[in-house]
């Protein structure tokens, strides 16, 4: 009986364990860059395992704020990679668990006069780079290394 309690009681600390590092936020830094690449602005973004998750910008002075969320993509081809890998490796790919797994992100932010900042992006494992638009001007986003 003590052993079947010690059992019980370490799952439970393990399972707090998983609970707490999965509500832990990671923090990515980023920049907004105009056509000509010149640097416009900088943002962060949270990314957690809920969504939708905040996000804040300052492009040309100019405070926004919202929030963003992520999808997964089925690719017909990584699916078959996965497959022909391990059913292991397969099964992981088609829940979304994969870190191979292609994920779209979309973010709407406003900032205080009502402009809008709409931006949008693929990434695998972590954000790398997007587009955005405000005011009709196209900007390019690179997300920073490792600032989780």
């Amino acid at each position: 009986m003590k052993m079947q309690n010690k059992i019980a009681r370490n799952t439970k600390i393990i399972l707090a364990v998983g609970l707490m590092l999965t509500l832990a936020a990671c923090h990515e830094e980023f920049t907004l860059h105009d056509a000509n690449m010149a640097l416009v602005g900088k943002g962060s973004i949270e990314t957690d395992a809920n969504f939708p998750s905040p996000i804040t910008a300052t492009v040309n002075g100019k405070n926004f704020s919202g929030t963003w969320s992520a999808t997964k993509v089925y690719e017909p081809d990584m699916a078959k990679m996965h497959r022909h890998l391990s059913s292991r490796s397969y099964s992981e790919y088609m829940r979304g668990d994969s870190e191979h797994q292609l994920e779209h992100g979309q973010a709407d932010l406003t900032a205080q006069d009502g402009s809008k900042l709409e931006c949008d992006f693929y990434y695998r494992a972590r954000p790398e780079s997007g587009d955005c638009k405000t005011d009709g001007i196209n900007l390019t986003v690179k997300f920073s290394e490792g600032t989780h």
